[in-house]
C-alpha cells in the first residue's frame, strides 16, 4: 500500500515524493528557489518555465508535417488523415475519433446538459457550445476583418466570413454541385435532398432539418421573444425578424431589383418579386401566339372581374 501524506493524508504514488512532501513546502508555501530571471518563483512554475526553453514536441504527423508533444496526441490527430473512427453510438451508429466527442454526442440522447452559462443559466451538452455562448454576452468584438471591418467575437466566425471575399467555397454537394465556405452549410443543404429532419421538439413532435430553427421554434412554446425593437417595444423571437422590423421605422430597403429597379425590406419578397421576371421571360418567349406575359394576363383578369 503507497504511504499517505502526514500533513494532508493524499496518498502518494511514487516513493521519492515522500522526501519532497517531508519537506513541508507544498503546505507551508515556502518558495525557496528564486529565479533572478523572473520575478515567480521556481515552485508552481511548468518545466518549461524553469527551463527556459519551449517544449519540445518530437512527434511529427507524417501526413501533414504537425508536431506533438505525445505520442497519443500524434494518434488521435492521425485519424483526421486516415478518416478512422473507432468510437461509434449504440444508439445512432454515429461514428467519432475521440471517446470525449462521443460522449458529447451522447448527450443529445440523454438531454443531459451539464454546462450551464453564469449569465444566462442557459445550458449546453457540450463545453465549447457553452464557451461560444458566454461569448455572446461579451460587447466587446476583437476580431476585425480588413476588407469590410465588420467585426467578430470569435476568431473562427472571422475566419468563416473572409471565405465570402475570396470566394472559396471548398464544400460541394454531390446531389447538385452547389458549393458552400463551411462543412456546416453542407451538411444542412444536404438535408434539403434527404428530406432528413433528426432535431424534434419534446413539446409538440413537430421535426427540424437544423439545430437553430428548432431552437427558435421552442421559444413560440415558452412565448420568449428576446429580441425588442428600441423604438415602438415589438419584441420578436428571432434577431433577424427584429432586423427586418427595424427597416419600417428607418425605410431602408435594401434588396433592389435588377429588372424593374423596385426595392425591398425583407429578402424573402424579393426573391419572390424575381420569380415573377423569370415566369414572364419564360412565357415572353413561348412561339405560341396565344401565350401572355404575366403582367398582361393579370391585367386582362382585374378587367373581367370589374365588367362583371
Amino acid at each position: 500500500m503507497p504511504p499517505r501524506c502526514e500533513q494532508c493524508g493524499k496518498w502518494i504514488k511514487r516513493p521519492g515524493n515522500v522526501k519532497k512532501r517531508a519537506g513541508k513546502k507544498k503546505h507551508t508555501g515556502e518558495k525557496p528557489l528564486n529565479d533572478s530571471k523572473c520575478d515567480r518563483c521556481r515552485q508552481g512554475r511548468t518545466s518549461t518555465q524553469r527551463n527556459g526553453r519551449t517544449r519540445k514536441k518530437p512527434f511529427e504527423c507524417g501526413y501533414c508535417g504537425r508536431h506533438f508533444g505525445s505520442h497519443s496526441n500524434l494518434k488521435v490527430h492521425e485519424t483526421l488523415h486516415t478518416g478512422v473512427k473507432r468510437f461509434q453510438c449504440s444508439q445512432c451508429d454515429k461514428q467519432f475519433n475521440q471517446k470525449g466527442l462521443l460522449i458529447d454526442h451522447e448527450r443529445t440522447h440523454t438531454g443531459e446538459k451539464p454546462f450551464e452559462c453564469n449569465q444566462c443559466g442557459k445550458k449546453f451538452h457540450r463545453a465549447a457550445l457553452l464557451k461560444t455562448h458566454e461569448a455572446t454576452h461579451a460587447e466587446e468584438k476583437p476580431y476585425k476583418c480588413n476588407q469590410c471591418d465588420k467585426c467578430f467575437r470569435q476568431g473562427a466566425h472571422l475566419r468563416e466570413h473572409k471565405k465570402t471575399h475570396s470566394g472559396e467555397k471548398p464544400f460541394e454537394c454531390n446531389e447538385c454541385g452547389k458549393s458552400f465556405c463551411q462543412a456546416g452549410h453542407l451538411r444542412q443543404h444536404a438535408r434539403s435532398h434527404t428530406g432528413e429532419k433528426p432535431f424534434k421538439c419534446d413539446q409538440c413532435g413537430r421535426c427540424f432539418s437544423q439545430t437553430g430553427t428548432l431552437a427558435y421554434h421552442k421559444r413560440t412554446h415558452m412565448d420568449y421573444k428576446p429580441f425588442q425593437c428600441s423604438q415602438c417595444g415589438k419584441s420578436f423571437y428571432q434577431a433577424g425578424n427584429l432586423k427586418q422590423h427595424i427597416r419600417i421605422h428607418t425605410g431602408e430597403k435594401p434588396f433592389k431589383c435588377n429588372h424593374c429597379g423596385k426595392c425591398f425590406r425583407n429578402a424573402g419578397n424579393f426573391t419572390t418579386h424575381k420569380r415573377m421576371h423569370n415566369t414572364e421571360e419564360a412565357i415572353a418567349t413561348e412561339e405560341d401566339d396565344n401565350y401572355f406575359r404575366i403582367s398582361e394576363l393579370v391585367s386582362n383578369i382585374n378587367v373581367i372581374k370589374q365588367e362583371q
